[in-house]
């Protein structure tokens, strides 16, 4: 009996993690996810969640809502939950999903109020990214990178190296981003601000980078333009900007006020 012993004990740890997963209901987890949020200026909805077989969860869509409206949806997500940490109801995720024709991979770890992890995306299309079109940013072409995200803090990069931008407007002044097509960039959440660690844009014989913050969506950005000889000789393609002229073939455009209108 006692060498049978561990062998039933084997067998019945399946059993347990088994029973586990069919007393815990769907409703709890999307609670989980939705509170992970929980006393943040975000709101997140699980929408169409379902359990599959042994720890798997399929959701229709996650959305992130900010106090102005939805900022993205992640659709189509398939994951994985780790068993071991559901009787702490604390959710660990591992799955993929879709942002419009683009894909997005990672993992969470998610319990009331406190949310972590790592995500990764690829050729995600400007036009399913709903906070740059609340920015008043417009245009065409795929965004890839990674965040990292720890509680209220979180850390972004990110390259498009098809870029089609309109010439967009901030507090009346304007940013000629319809000359650029590849830009490379790195920022920090910290709380209420976002930090531009790097931003960088270029086009054909121009060169431009961002510095500065935005503190409860109030910018405090400089935009240092730095065109080449092509743009030199032909100052026509540069008019309006000749106030912020700093020397020849540098540029430094403040944008500040509010990011979102």
């Amino acid at each position: 009996m006692r060498k049978k012993l561990p062998f039933i004990v084997l067998a019945a740890v399946p059993v347990f993690f088994w029973m586990i997963w069919i007393i815990f209901p769907e409703n709890a987890i999307q609670t989980i996810i939705e509170d992970s949020v929980a006393g943040s200026q975000f709101v997140i909805e699980a929408q169409g969640l379902k359990k599959g077989l042994f720890y798997t969860v399929d959701i229709d869509a996650l959305v992130l809502k900010g106090r102005r409206g939805e900022l993205i949806s992640v659709k189509n997500i398939r994951s994985y939950i780790n068993p071991l940490f559901i009787p702490l109801f604390q959710l660990r995720l591992t799955g993929n999903g879709a942002i419009g024709d683009g894909n997005i991979s990672g993992n969470l770890t998610l319990s009331r109020g406190k949310i972590k992890g790592t995500l990764n995306f690829q050729k995600v299309g400007f036009g399913d990214l709903y906070f740059l079109k609340l920015t008043g940013i417009k245009g065409s072409g795929t965004l890839s990178g990674s965040v990292t995200i720890i509680e209220s803090d979180g850390h972004a990069e990110f390259v498009s190296k098809d870029a089609v931008f309109e010439e967009t407007e901030f507090s009346g002044v304007k940013a000629p981003l319809n000359i650029f097509h590849m830009v490379t960039g790195s920022l920090d959440l910290r709380g209420s601000v976002i930090e531009v660690v790097s931003l960088a844009f270029q086009g054909e014989d121009i060169y431009a980078r961002l510095k500065g913050d935005i503190r409860e969506n109030v910018m405090d950005i400089s935009m240092e333009l730095m065109p080449g000889k092509s743009y030199v000789e032909n100052p026509f393609v540069l008019a309006g900007l000749e106030a912020y002229k700093i020397s020849p073939g540098y540029y430094i455009i403040p944008l500040k006020g509010s990011l979102f209108p």
